[in-house]
């Protein structure tokens, strides 16, 4: 077990299948992951598109949109980090490190300590395409 999921044991499955899909050190291809397993975790992960420096939100499950009071499907990934911005900006790091980023933060209506799981995916040629985006509340 790493340190995220030590961290967040909520994030322990997605993180499996993130790993499980990887068939190099590189991000995997989003062809690769198990899409009936992430059913199971629709609620709690958001799709990001990235376009150039604009990254937006393709889907946000329903777990995700009650923390944050809102559906986020089509805004841009700064709604993410209402309080400060930056969303897109650790989005975009995550894609060009190939690594996952994981981010605490405080969501400022109502107050309550969030994580993010940034994961990067990759087309089956290797190159970024978009992110997966874990997002709990935490204690």
């Amino acid at each position: 077990m790493g340190l995220i999921e030590e961290r967040h044991p909520a994030f322990k499955r997605l993180m499996r299948l993130w790993r499980d899909a990887q068939v190099s050190e590189a991000p995997p291809p989003s062809s690769g992951l198990d899409r009936s397993a992430l059913a199971d975790l629709a609620d709690v992960t958001v799709t990001l598109v990235c376009d150039d420096a604009d990254v937006r939100i393709a889907e946000s499950g329903d777990a995700v949109d009650a923390l944050y009071e809102v559906a986020l499907g089509g805004a841009s990934a700064e709604r993410l980090t209402p309080k400060r911005g930056g969303a897109a900006e650790e989005a975009l790091a995550a894609s060009r490190s190939g690594r996952p980023l994981l981010i605490e933060d405080e969501l400022p209506s109502p107050r309550r300590r969030i994580a993010r799981l940034y994961l990067p995916l990759s087309n089956d040629d290797g190159t970024p395409d978009g992110i997966l985006c874990g997002v709990v509340a935490i204690a």
